[in-house]
């Protein structure tokens, strides 16, 4: 969202709060509660336009309130505001009547606080509201409040405070005392007591290296003054930073090392290349043989060899080789004998193998190995962690700030079980129960506790405060990562070894290599950032932060689901039943997901953390694969009803870090071309012809198979680039080279496509395909298939035989090991538009030469930040944000430079008719696309015109605009969606084709449009006709396009556009997406006065007026209701 969007937003905003408010007198049919609900959601929405002119995120209102009533010094109004506005939501959810009194007392509230921001905020030198009496305004101001005793309410929440001893805040002030020991003390606020004082002791004074508006946890604070609400931190304290960002528990145990904690480590960790090693193959494989034998001690050891070996082949095969092999069978067959023996040694109890877990209150999320729990003591849970790896044979120190500990497990194995204690602590109140370490290489005394004492849990927090300290400075430019390897005093010889590595690679970097390098590793880890912690509704936070209503609001759950009985509990494939069939989703098959019992609806992370994906979906039930397939299933079968949830985790996002790294293992000329300081060549070769393409497109295939280095090549909507192009491109390297070629796409729906464009060449073409082993279309030739299939030698042989491979690019950052496998002499990636240039540049060096195909008009990938912009690489290698493609940047380089052999463009069409072609050429195509001239292309009439019917203007030619009335919705539009249901009972009954998925498709931009929509849809309709945003359409089709815009504001204006520059235009990528999933019919809705202040809406609305049908309802009468 950009910054004029932003000030157009809060320009119009007191005007249509005033709107939303004046409309209840005009409309009596609307209620105060409706109306009400409608107000707070646009106040919310003023606050985070108005916070995110700071260019900072924030978890939650109440933290952006927080920040808001600091900035702009808003002393009149609390930080308890926003809880009454919370208490009147949930008020209106419960059904509860809200009074006309209430309503005008809170809509004056939102009001006055909104005039006396907007008068603090200029835009154009001028400020947005002119208050001209600031110090009467203040004074008469009087904020509700709907507790019945606010002091009363406020001694409640101490004595809280007081018994369970914990409290969260948010940072607002830091001072130094003026006593002679020049105190270090924090200011926070609470949503419940509001201000409080933190007293720093000598040993937490980093924490006053925190940035203002970071969310704090305290546990055991000592109480200095309670009425003053002042506390002091003591050793017994806990202290968390921004706990809403998780952090994985290995990652801060693996910095306490004998010597002390480093926090240089997690950042080398960043550019840690994946290679393989055998004492690391041989902790996988242990590992699984582990898992078996807890769920079968019978098993033998051949057994448990062969399936540990087949979980993940890709990562032993580099290194098979015959005395690899008896090596790792030997030492594997003691470690199986050393676990045999010790199952023994086990508590008797219910074995859980790696459940997961994660604490909003610590900010942690982990793994264990094995969690034991007992029926006849609920309260009791204990931890043994698994090590393959040499134990300690003495006594070991552990890093202690006063006397020094002693343990008989390394530091980092004491930290990591302290983690997990940490985590059960969060989840189980009364927990009790041991935790240890079981070296499996010591037969005799292997099994070793660790104590659960405060003092190692308060090393790992201060070790995880630190990192985030230091990562906020990296993300804030107030530090570079160089300073924070280089300036931290290291005794540690392996981590020293680490930093030199790291810096002997990046001083041997060039100027723009290096500024390319830390500007990229800044977007990475701000996207990690952000999908964890932001003002987005798509971050992992959200699961705890949001509440079950906002949940349903924003349609990210599926509540009261039931485990079917028949269920396939052997592979954990849920048959999950939906009991309430009118409830509107928008879960599609393959999300990740989690679940979770209903009973935790409003606490999810008091559960264990049971992820998986969609297998199957319809109106009636949903098949859930759990990711964990060790999973006990009888704790499912604890539960009745259960919830489904969007998963927002993502872990990939810092794969991106070490494949960045590797990019400048290339040699340098391979550097030069990628950023655009070498001209790319090309070799003149005999031609080469394909019956199923024409002339422009064979003409593009020997461009292709012609150029050297790369060759980018755009392909808009429905040209073929899959279907023909790529076919071509492999036929040609399969028939007529020995070439090795690995070719990716972003999404598995490309992939499949790509597999089945492939077995047109050649029935069952010999490919492989690298995926997970929960794949289901073209399994018979992946990874995990042949694993099952073949020993390790067959496998091994099988890909050394294999000249192509495919893969989503994700499923690359997984499985690196197969660059050490297959050397590549070519790579293509399909959908290349959509990959983001930190994705992929440590890909596309793996070959001499790489492909890229895409439409850079059409949607980017997407991303959690909204732009990341450097006027160094922006003048030398023409990156404008790393938010955009390599795709992008290359073939904007090509352009620039005329570097014809390097780059072509599709321009013959076969998904539109002509008709909407036209309005496509207009808008965005500068008139370059032709159809393939086929017969339903140019027909004049559409199949789904019947004369004298009930909309035959409608469809009496191919592309259509209806201006539509304005209504008070907000994101939603009834009429709208009332119109389009008649006009897919219309298609319905009248049809002359058959009916299916690829007849209607509706767009709207917003979710609870799509749910308006929906609801009007017969059920048996439903799982037929998809209504969703444009982003799940694109790379589809359907005969029939109906979008809706539903915007009845001009401020909603920015959730519609997707502007951007290219080719010295304008283009709207999100538009152009939309236009052009037509095929015979496009149909839009929306009141054109509003979104003609878009002048490429306008443009677009004009054009329909001369070129298709115009149809004005913008005032109904009563029967178009």
């Amino acid at each position: 969202m950009t910054d004029s969007f932003k000030f157009f937003f809060l320009e119009k905003y007191l005007g249509n709060l005033q709107n939303i408010f004046e409309q209840k007198n005009i409309d009596k049919k609307i209620n105060y509660s409706q109306n009400i609900y409608e107000v707070i959601n646009l106040f919310f929405d003023f606050l985070k336009y108005v916070s995110s002119l700071s260019k900072q995120t924030f978890p939650t209102n109440f933290a952006r309130w927080v920040f808001i009533i600091d900035k702009y010094n808003i002393k009149f109004s609390n930080s308890s505001f926003l809880k009454v506005l919370y208490q009147i939501k949930k008020k209106i959810k419960a059904k509860k009547r809200i009074s006309k009194a209430e309503y005008e007392q809170i809509f004056e509230n939102i009001l006055q606080i909104s005039k006396f921001i907007l008068s603090k905020i200029k835009f154009n030198k001028e400020y947005l509201y002119n208050l001209e009496n600031e110090e009467l305004f203040v004074r008469e101001f009087h904020q509700i409040n709907f507790e019945v005793n606010p002091k009363q309410a406020v001694e409640v929440s101490k004595n809280l405070i007081l018994r369970i001893n914990k409290i969260s805040g948010i940072l607002i002030n830091k001072r130094i005392s003026r006593k002679a020991t020049k105190d270090k003390i924090l200011v926070c606020t609470n949503q419940e007591i509001g201000e409080f004082f933190v007293l720093l002791n000598e040993g937490n004074e980093y924490l006053f290296d925190l940035e203002i508006n970071t969310n704090l946890n305290f546990e055991n604070l000592k109480i200095h003054n309670i009425d003053k609400n002042a506390f002091i931190v003591t050793d017994e304290t806990l202290v968390i930073c921004q706990p809403d960002f998780l952090f994985d528990i290995t990652e801060i145990s693996e910095c306490i090392t004998p010597y002390g904690p480093y926090i240089s480590k997690y950042f080398l960790k960043l550019f840690e290349d994946n290679i393989s090693s055998i004492p690391l193959i041989q902790g996988t494989l242990v590992n699984t043989i582990f898992d078996e034998l807890i769920l079968n001690p019978n098993i033998d050891f051949e057994t448990s060899f062969r399936k540990a070996i087949k979980i993940r082949p890709l990562k032993l095969l580099p290194l098979f080789n015959k005395q690899n092999s008896i090596e790792l069978t030997y030492n594997l067959q003691q470690q199986y004998n050393s676990i045999s023996q010790n199952l023994l040694k086990f508590p008797k109890g219910l074995s859980l193998i790696e459940p997961s877990f994660l604490s909003s209150f610590y900010g942690l999320q982990g793994r264990l190995d094995l969690l034991i729990e007992f029926p006849e003591d609920q309260n009791r849970k204990d931890i043994i962690e698994l090590k393959s790896g040499k134990p300690p044979s003495s006594q070991v120190r552990f890093p202690s700030k006063h006397k020094t500990k002693i343990t008989n497990t390394w530091p980092s194995h004491t930290a990591q079980a302290n983690g997990y204690n940490l985590l059960l602590d969060s989840i189980y109140e009364n927990r009790t129960g041991s935790s240890s370490i079981f070296y499996s290489s010591d037969s005799t005394n292997g099994f070793r506790n660790v104590s659960n004492v405060k003092e190692f849990k308060s090393i790992f927090l201060e070790t995880r405060n630190k990192i985030y300290i230091k990562l906020s400075h990296l993300l804030t430019n107030k530090q570079s990562l160089i300073d924070i390897i280089v300036f931290e005093e290291v005794s540690d010889k392996l981590i020293n070894s680490q930093k030199t590595k790291f810096l002997q690679r990046f001083n041997n970097l060039s100027y723009i290599e290096r500024h390319y390098y830390k500007t990229a590793l800044e977007f990475i880890l701000k996207e990690d950032y952000n999908a964890k912690i932001s003002d987005s509704s798509n971050c992992q936070s959200n699961l705890w932060n949001d509440t079950f209503e906002d949940k349903l609001e924003n349609f990210s759950i599926i509540p009261n689901l039931r485990i079917a009985s028949d269920s396939d509990f052997d592979f954990l494939h849920l048959k999950l039943i939906l009991e309430n069939e009118n409830i509107v989703h928008f879960f599609r098959k393959g999300d990740s997901c989690l679940i979770y019992p209903m009973e935790h609806i409003d606490n999810p992370t008091q559960f264990y953390i049971l992820k998986g994906f969609i297998k199957e979906i319809n109106s009636e039930e949903i098949v859930f694969s759990i990711m964990n397939k060790d999973l006990d299933a009888n704790i499912l079968k604890r539960y009745y009803k259960w919830a489904l949830e969007v998963d927002r985790s993502n872990s990939l996002i810092k794969k991106q870090t070490t494949s960045l790294f590797s990019f400048f293992d290339a040699e340098r000329e391979r550097r030069d071309l990628v950023f655009g300081f070498m001209e790319p060549t090309s070799t003149e070769k005999e031609e080469i012809n394909f019956d199923y393409l024409n002339e422009y497109q064979t003409r593009i295939v020997n461009k292709i198979i012609q150029s050297n280095e790369y060759y980018l090549l755009q392909g808009p909507p429905g040209t073929g680039k899959t279907s023909r192009i790529l076919r071509a491109l492999i036929d040609y390297y399969f028939n007529s080279t020995e070439s090795k070629v690995l070719i990716c796409a972003y999404t598995n729906r490309a992939v499949d496509e790509i597999c089945s464009t492939l077995d047109k060449i050649q029935v069952n073409f010999p490919f492989i395909r690298i995926s997970g082993k929960e794949l289901e279309n073209y399994y018979e030739r992946s990874i995990p298939a042949l694993s099952n299939e073949l020993t390790l030698s067959g496998l091994k042989k099988e890909i050394k035989n294999t000249r192509f491979f495919v893969s989503t690019v994700t499923s690359i950052h997984l499985n690196t090991e197969i660059f050490d496998l297959v050397n590549f002499d070519l790579i293509i990636v399909d959908e290349a538009s959509q990959v983001l240039e930190t994705q992929l540049i440590g890909i596309i060096i793996k070959a001499p030469k790489f492909v890229l195909i895409g439409d850079e008009k059409q949607l980017p990938a997407i991303v959690q930040i909204e732009n990341h912009s450097d006027n160094i690489l922006q003048k030398k290698i023409s990156l404008n944000s790393f938010t955009d493609s390599l795709f992008s940047r290359l073939i904007r380089i090509a352009k620039i430079n005329d570097w014809k052999c390097s780059f072509g463009t599709l321009i013959n069409q076969g998904r539109m008719h002509e008709e909407i072609q036209q309005l496509s050429n207009f808008l965005v195509y500068n008139e370059t696309l032709q159809s393939f001239n086929m017969e339903w292309q140019t027909n004049d009439v559409s199949p789904y015109f019947i004369y004298k019917s009930e909309f035959d203007s409608i469809f009496c030619k191919r592309v259509v605009f209806i201006n539509t009335p304005l209504q008070n919705e907000n994101k939603y539009h009834t009429w709208e969606a009332n119109f389009i249901s008649r006009i897919i009972d219309f298609i319905y009954k009248n049809n002359q084709k058959k009916f299916s998925e690829k007849t209607v498709g509706v767009i709207a931009p917003y979710r609870l449009q799509c749910r308006s929509i929906i609801d009007k849809i017969p059920l048996e309709l439903r799982n037929t006709i998809t209504v969703d945003t444009v982003e799940r359409f694109q790379g589809s089709e359907r005969d029939i396009i109906l979008i809706s815009f539903a915007t009845n504001y001009d401020f909603l204006l920015s959730n519609l556009l997707n502007e951007t520059l290219i080719d010295e235009r304008i283009i709207d990528r999100k538009l152009n997406v939309a236009l052009t999933r037509a095929k015979e019919n496009l149909i839009l809705f929306g009141n054109e006065s509003i979104l003609s202040k878009s002048k490429i809406y306008k443009a677009a609305i004009n054009w329909i007026k001369v070129n298709g049908i115009y149809i004005d309802y913008s005032i109904p009468n009563s029967d178009e209701n």
